[in-house]
């Protein structure tokens, strides 16, 4: 596959991302944007400085996982990495520890 197929594939994968927080109640809130392929930064981030993570977009057959949670955990923000592949789901890999922070806040909301 050649560089412009991957790039479109990536962005397409970031506008959709930003397109989903921006209907989900979060969009309320915050305006999230797409930021232009190859520039440094969030790929899916907002301008409210009160957003806490930083969103990193990855649409690969084959993703190295552990290398890109390092790299986006080098960053000073909860990092979370959206990833999907063709014809799957997209799924986000966030630590365990932010993880168990965000259930907490959420608090105990079951609806049996």
């Amino acid at each position: 596959m050649n560089t412009k197929t991957c790039k479109a594939k990536g962005r397409a994968l970031q506008n959709r991302v930003r397109d989903i927080l921006n209907k989900s109640t979060l969009g309320v809130k915050y305006v999230f944007k797409a930021r232009t392929m190859g520039l440094p930064g969030d790929d899916v981030y907002t301008e409210n400085k009160l957003w806490p993570f930083y969103i990193e977009c990855k649409n690969q057959q084959q993703l190295a996982l552990y290398p890109e949670l390092k790299k986006l955990y080098s960053k000073n923000k909860k990092g979370i990495l959206v990833h999907k592949k063709n014809g799957s789901d997209i799924y986000a890999t966030i630590a365990f520890d932010l993880l168990v922070e965000l259930l907490e806040k959420g608090g105990d909301k079951r609806d049996d």
